[in-house]
């Protein structure tokens, strides 16, 4: 009887161990369980984080196109209407260019002599 009992004292031993052991690895999954959760938000918010990093660069890059265009338009304008005033300038004789605040032109160039007596005349011997 006292072998029996010896026995069963020794089983309920071995079985309050592998409760405690099964015990220790349930609690072991647990927190397992919950750094993974935790390390998967922690990612989660981060993702969301550089998304909106992203969306803002995304943004602004936007914002410098729009006005990169804008400055383009305006010195298409600008050309634009240079070229219209050149052009009018060029359409009006010169003496109307003079009257409209323009350089007064150089006088044409003298005829050039074609006789060698015109030749020395010009020349001043």
């Amino acid at each position: 009887a006292r072998v029996a009992l010896e026995e069963k004292a020794r089983e309920l031993e071995a079985a309050e161990l592998a409760s405690d052991e099964k015990g220790r690895l349930a609690a072991e999954a647990k927190a397992t369980y919950h750094h993974h959760a935790w390390l998967e938000r922690v990612a989660l918010s981060a993702a969301q984080e550089k998304g909106k990093e992203a969306e803002s660069a995304r943004a602004a890059a936007d914002e410098k196109a729009r006005e990169a265009a804008q400055a383009h338009a305006a010195i298409d304008d600008e050309s634009i209407e240079l070229q219209d005033e050149a052009e009018e300038a060029a359409d009006k004789p010169p003496a109307a260019a003079e009257a409209d605040g323009g350089a007064p032109l150089p006088p044409p160039p003298a005829p050039k002599p074609t006789s060698a007596l015109a030749k020395s005349i010009a020349e001043g011997w």
